[in-house]
């Protein structure tokens, strides 16, 4: 019941992710929603980031670009007018640092992160609507 209260079309995760911080926008949306999200400090979890032998492998550029993309769909669908004017600075200083790090070690994953977005936007922001009057009523 708290998925189908607090998703968009019905999902666990946002399809449209495919891959990457999923799990973080499902956190926002449960809490937003009125649901209890907890940390269980004793919990371990072990990832794999792939099938091959080695135990830690790099993610690929595409897991890169994924994971970046879908950090910025995330502050635009979650962050509130409130909590830009409050702690906008602090967001918009990582997210300048964080892009012109990109900018200059691999600007493929800047440049096809944000044509996705541009792509994208209209959804997020319909998106972005929708769980704002979902957590309206969940309150």
């Amino acid at each position: 019941s708290a998925i189908e209260a607090t998703s968009f079309s019905g999902e666990l995760f946002e399809p449209n992710y495919f891959s990457y911080k999923e799990d973080v926008d499902l956190a926002y949306r449960l809490h937003r929603g009125g649901w209890a999200v907890c940390i269980v400090q004793n919990a371990i979890a072990w990832h794999r980031r792939s099938m091959r032998r080695k135990w830690f492998c790099r993610p690929s550029t595409v897991h890169d670009m994924y994971s970046y993309r879908n950090h910025l769909w995330n502050i635009l669908v979650h962050t509130s007018i409130s909590e830009w004017v409050l702690q906008g600075w602090c967001i918009l200083s990582f997210e300048v640092a964080k892009a012109l790090y990109y900018a200059m070690h691999s600007p493929k994953i800047l440049i096809s992160a944000w044509k996705q977005t541009v792509v994208i936007l209209p959804y997020l922001l319909k998106r972005r609507e929708k769980l704002k009057s979902i957590y309206k009523n969940a309150s």
